[in-house]
Parts: C-alpha cells; sequence; structure tokens
C-alpha cells in the first residue's frame, strides 16, 4: 500500500515509502513413493486438494491410492471416492514403479490437532524432521493399542516394543486406539535424537522376506508361556495351508512379534492368507537345527486365522519337535528294491516314520 501517491502518474526522481504490504508464502514437499504398496502422508495442505489433481503427475505409474475408510481413487476404472484430501490423515498407495510426489501449498504446523477415531485410523506424520514414535505417540499412550507403518514395523505398548523406530518425514501410520481421541504431535525440540528404541534388523537364516502385499495382521506371542523356552537367535516363522511363508521374525525376551501378510488382490496368484485363513507357527531352533511347531491352544485376543489388521495375541501353546524323516529304501510296486537309476516308471519311497511316497518316472 502507497500512501498518498498517484498510481496513475510518474514522478521523476520520485521517491515512494511503502506503508504495508501483503507476502504470501509457499511450501513445497517432495516424497519419494516405491514400487508396490507404501503409505504415505504430507504436512502440505495443498493448494488444490482434490486427489486426482494431486496425482496427476504421478498417473503413469499409479495403481490405486486408498484411505482409512476404505475410499479410492482408482484411476484405471475411473474412481475417485475419496475425493479431497483430507490434513492430517495419510494415505496407501500403490505404485506400478517408483516415483516422487511432489506437494505445493501452505504448511501445516505440528501440532495441528487430528481427530483419530476409535478403532483403525491411518494418520499423517506433520514434522518435517523425523523423531521416535514413542516419543511422538506420549501424549495419547494410555489410548493408544498399536502403530505400524507400512513394512509391518509396530510400536505395540503391551510388549513394549518398537521396531519402527524413528517416524519418517512423508511416510503414514496405520493407528489403533481404545478410544476416539484428538491428537497432536509433541514439540519436536525436546523428542528428536532419543534412540530409545528396538532396532528390526531381522535377517533370517532360512528364508526371505514374505511379500510386503499391502495388508498385514500382528501377531504377539508373551515370553511367559513357552513351556520350552526359545533363545537368543531362535526364529518364529508363519506359514499359510500351503506352506507359503507369509511371516517371520526372531525370537524376543520380551515378547515376540511377528506381521503376518494378507494375499494382495491385485495380483494374480496367492502371495499371503486369505481373510478366514487359518495360518500355522513354526520354531526354528538355531543352535540345534530343531524345527518345532507350535500350536495355540487358547488366545488371549484374537483367533488363528488371518483378518486385515487383526491382531492376535497367544495365551497357551503346545511345543512338538518335527522329526525329519530319513528315506530307508526305494522299491519298485513289487516291493523289489530299486534304485533312483531304476528304469521302472513307478517307484515308492519308504521313509523310517512308517510313511510311503509313490513317485512317477518320466521317460
Amino acid at each position: 500500500y502507497l500512501p498518498n501517491y498517484d498510481m496513475d502518474g510518474w514522478l521523476c526522481d520520485g521517491l515512494l515509502a511503502i506503508d504495508s504490504f501483503l507476502a504470501y508464502s509457499t511450501s513445497v514437499q517432495q516424497i519419494s513413493l516405491p514400487e508396490g504398496w507404501f503409505i504415505f502422508s504430507t504436512y502440505i495442505s495443498p493448494d488444490n486438494p482434490n486427489i486426482s489433481t494431486i496425482a496427476e503427475p504421478i498417473l503413469d505409474n499409479l495403481e490405486i491410492i486408498k484411505n482409512s475408510s476404505g475410499q479410492v481413487y482408482w484411476p484405471l476404472f475411473g474412481i475417485n471416492t475419496i475425493g479431497d484430501m483430507v490434513d492430517g490423515q495419510g494415505y496407501q498407495i500403490n505404485m506400478l514403479q517408483e516415483d516422487v510426489l511432489e506437494l505445493v501449498g501452505d504448511k501445516i504446523s505440528s501440532d495441528f490437532p487430528i481427530d483419530i477415531p476409535e478403532d483403525w485410523f491411518i494418520i499423517a506424520y506433520l514434522h518435517d524432521f523425523p523423531a521416535n514414535a514413542e516419543s511422538m505417540m506420549s501424549p495419547i499412550v494410555d489410548d493408544l493399542d498399536i502403530l505400524k507403518d507400512s513394512e509391518g514395523s509396530v510400536y505395540w505398548t503391551l510388549f513394549g516394543i518398537n521396531t519402527i523406530g524413528d517416524m519418517q518425514v512423508g511416510h503414514g501410520y496405520r493407528i489403533k486406539t481404545y478410544n476416539s481421541v484428538t491428537f497432536s504431535y509433541p514439540d519436536l525440540e525436546n523428542n528428536y535424537g532419543r534412540l530409545g528404541f528396538e532396532e528390526n534388523n531381522f535377517t533370517s537364516f532360512k528364508y526371505d522376506k514374505p511379500t510386503n502385499t499391502g495388508n498385514n495382521m500382528t501377531l504377539g506371542i508373551p515370553s511367559d508361556i513357552w513351556i520350552s523356552q526359545p533363545h537368543d537367535g531362535d526364529e518364529i516363522f508363519i506359514f499359510d495351508q500351503n506352506g507359503l511363508l507369509v511371516g517371520n521374525s526372531n525370537y524376543r525376551e520380551k515378547g515376540t512379534v511377528v506381521t503376518l501378510w494378507g494375499d494382495d488382490e491385485l495380483t494374480s496368484e496367492k502371495d499371503g492368507l486369505y481373510i478366514g485363513e487359518e495360518f500355522t507357527i513354526q520354531l526354528f531352533r538355531l543352535n540345534e537345527s530343531l524345527t518345532e511347531i507350535i500350536n495355540i491352544d487358547s488366545w488371549e485376543e484374537g483367533s488363528g486365522v488371518y483378518s486385515i489388521n487383526g491382531i492376535s495375541v497367544a495365551g497357551i501353546l503346545s511345543q512338538n519337535i518335527v522329526q525329519e524323516k530319513k528315506l530307508i529304501k526305494i522299491t519298485d510296486v513289487l516291493g523289489r528294491d530299486v534304485n533312483t537309476d531304476s528304469k521302472q516308471s513307478t517307484l515308492l519311497y519308504i521313509y523310517d516314520d512308517g510313511s510311503i511316497e509313490k513317485k512317477y518316472i518320466l521317460k
């Protein structure tokens, strides 16, 4: 605003004094989106919040975006039931290839109040720097059941475990609370740099990691229910009914937590547990190279079947050692001893546990 000055004129060697002015600032955030399933969030309130407009630059690599209510933006079918992005909420995304999502708008205050409904919700991370998950959730710790990231790592108050570590900028998190709460992130100044968490650096000696299918549940095995206590280095494996590995983790003295992955409906092959499918649990004892079948005889919470975002806590278990059967001999259908080089078309493999396998040799 220029006081007492004729804006239509020009004055040679004139002097101008600015009495006041309005300034506008715009913030930009770039979020790296990996191939496959991921949960993202932003500390930006976009100029145009419609999800289809925001996702337009990454459209060639985008499969689907979902919110915590199950609404979707699915370009393949021209569906957008999400509409506008909501400040403080996170979103699940599936990418055909990795890409970078850029958001432009006003920066959301880190203490912006987020209304979290009872049960499951996807929360945004509003700080612009990483911070310890336990510290960040401290304002609602009495109402918090569990916090999960897109990789299945957890901050679970029941087991006092934090495998998430620091909450990350651009990431979203699934959160389950016992009651509906209004939550604001605490100040970062007193929480940055805290390292009081248990890093999840587990690498199996027997199996690769299961596939991240975009949906999972969490299994907890308290330390005091083991009949024969495992040891550091032992591993827990979870399988579907066909022997597909759907979860694995190291044994933990304070209580073992395993993420179980469900089937991805966007893929043609079965890559996880079906909803309602029973899962089986095995314990591998590293030093003895022994495998035990773990039967859960009762549950403190949940059950032994898969449900999306389900939580199951074992109550009573039993352990049975799996004895690897040994081959005694190979015979033909008449019971005559043969070897693997035999020209017989049908062979019987006889094992020390009394089992017999019939194998057909294709010539």
